[in-house]
């Protein structure tokens, strides 16, 4: 319990709060809310992850969709997502905080220009990360009635799904996680989805002289109702937004470049589900650009993330994880927790959760989150 005593007055009070609106409604059996309507230009790709889950999103894809997306005008729909979190963190090897942030603020329009275009503009908003408001994603996108797509513009590729029923992002998601200006080719249909995008690399563009030098590829099946599996590869993955070398923001050469490889799976059943994933890098860095903990062999990152959920009713979800990482210094090497979410509304999620991590080399931390998300 030593935890809560290290709490800030400011996060205390709004947990306190939203705690006890949570209790009220699980006691209380508040009324059920229904899942919230899909977007008819991504059901196709995301429809049947949202069928099986209570929650506003689940996936990278999900959250960056921006909200509900409300028709304004013919062809062309807005959207946003807020959340507000509070968090308190004891941990051995960073220190102990908490604090109460607005974590998200995002606005996004898609326009279908006809039945073979569409383009998507999303804005994003994080605080202390991305001020002022910047344009995260800005895509074209030209769709063929066969199933082929060819998009372009600024988006996160795919490398990972990063599935997750809590507030605080999972490892795989902090190292695989990439946004990068590219050419996504993709085809999918019934039973599988098929992509490939190509772009230029930040860290060797730069002392290579540019030139589209980096590509990524993507494989989801969906082999049986409920189960949903697949991998990607990326041909960098210094790439990533982890920037595991630091020379995306040097301009620097790497001495060699180190592929990523992507596996997950989703599978449920009645109020259960479960969802695996796994990032890698296929073989060591080389010394000179990352090595640290010096041992002069390079290192091999990588990271786990399993998650149980367990649909309660149809408005409350109870959610275990399970996480790990190697050789990413910066994350515990082992952490579990538990999260705890409350859909208020089809368009709103009240979530707490706590987390126990174990860093290599001694040290734990202690994480509590409460989060209120709404979309628009």
């Amino acid at each position: 319990m030593e935890i809560f005593f290290e709490m800030g007055k400011g996060f205390a009070a709004v947990a306190v709060l939203w705690l006890t609106v949570l209790a009220q409604a699980v006691f209380s059996g508040a009324v059920r809310a229904a899942p919230a309507p899909g977007v008819s230009s991504l059901e196709e790709r995301i429809g049947r992850l949202e069928r099986l889950n209570s929650e506003l999103y689940r996936t990278l894809e999900e959250k960056k969709r921006a909200g509900m997306l409300r028709e304004i005008a013919e062809n062309v729909t807005v959207g946003g997502l807020v959340e507000v979190e509070a968090a308190a963190d004891r941990n051995d090897l960073y220190g102990h905080s908490s604090d109460v942030v607005l974590a998200t603020v995002s606005i996004g329009l898609d326009a279908r220009i006809n039945e073979h275009i569409e383009g998507r503009v999303l804005l994003l908003w994080e605080e202390e990360q991305t001020e002022p408001m910047e344009v995260d994603i800005g895509t074209v996108r030209f769709i063929d009635p066969s199933g082929a797509s060819l998009t372009g513009g600024r988006m996160y590729l795919p490398f990972g799904v990063y599935t997750s029923h809590f507030i605080s992002d999972p490892m795989t998601l902090e190292l695989g996680e990439t946004r990068r200006s590219a050419l996504l080719a993709a085809y999918e249909n019934d039973l599988f989805e098929v992509s490939a995008a190509f772009f230029t690399g930040a860290v060797d563009g730069a002392a290579s002289g540019g030139g589209i030098d980096d590509f990524t590829a993507a494989l989801t099946v969906t082999p049986a109702a409920g189960v949903i599996v697949g991998g990607a590869y990326i041909s960098d993955l210094a790439e990533t937004g982890a920037d595991l070398t630091g020379l995306a923001a040097s301009g620097g050469a790497p001495a060699r470049a180190v592929a990523g490889y992507d596996l997950f799976l989703t599978a449920g059943t009645g109020a259960l589900l479960f969802d695996a994933e796994y990032i890698g890098a296929a073989s060591r860095f080389d010394p000179a650009d990352l090595d640290a903990d010096g041992d002069g062999r390079g290192d091999r990152p990588s990271a786990l993330n399993v998650e149980l959920a367990w649909n309660l009713r149809e408005d409350l979800e109870l959610a275990a994880r399970y996480e790990s990482s190697r050789e990413l210094p910066s994350l515990p090497a082992r952490q579990y927790g538990l999260d705890l979410t409350w859909r208020l509304r089809p368009n709103a999620a009240l979530s707490v959760e706590y987390l126990h991590g174990r860093y290599r080399g001694g040290g734990d931390r202690d994480l509590v989150s409460t989060q209120l998300s709404i979309e628009f």
